[in-house]
């Protein structure tokens, strides 16, 4: 996407954050979903491999779909702030100073966003594991 968007590049600002901000309007892309449309994430098993997230090879076909779902749907939950930081700091592996760049943000600002994201992520699963 940066090479062929190379004549926008007016070099008022620096090369690293016009090409994160290209890497930032890709993500966003890749994530959006028209209003109404299902949610179509990456496989639950890709994300958990790529976490480090061991998985118990006895489990039951149906547990593994549940989780999926029960994830998926947390996720759909969040506010799109949210989805937003969570997907470029935890699922493309940003650090805290190339998201807050990305997304025009202090360094501190972004690791507030991150953690309230995770809370919130948290309290989802949490509320739709529990059925409220």
């Amino acid at each position: 996407a940066a090479w062929l968007s190379a004549g926008s590049f007016r070099g008022e600002g620096s090369a690293r954050a016009w090409l994160l901000t290209i890497a930032r309007n890709a993500v966003r892309r890749q994530y959006r979903r028209p209003a109404g449309a299902p949610d179509s994430f990456e496989p639950l098993d890709a994300v958990a491999v790529r976490a480090g997230w061991g998985r118990d090879p006895g489990e039951a076909w149906t547990d593994r779909i549940a989780a999926r779902q029960l994830v998926e749907r947390a996720f759909g939950a969040l506010p799109a702030d949210d989805r937003e930081v969570l997907v470029l700091r935890d699922l493309e592996g940003f650090g805290n100073e190339e998201v807050a760049e990305m997304l025009g943000l202090s360094v501190a600002a972004v690791k507030s966003r991150v953690h309230r994201a995770r809370l919130r992520f948290m309290e989802s699963v949490r509320g739709i594991d529990e059925g409220t």
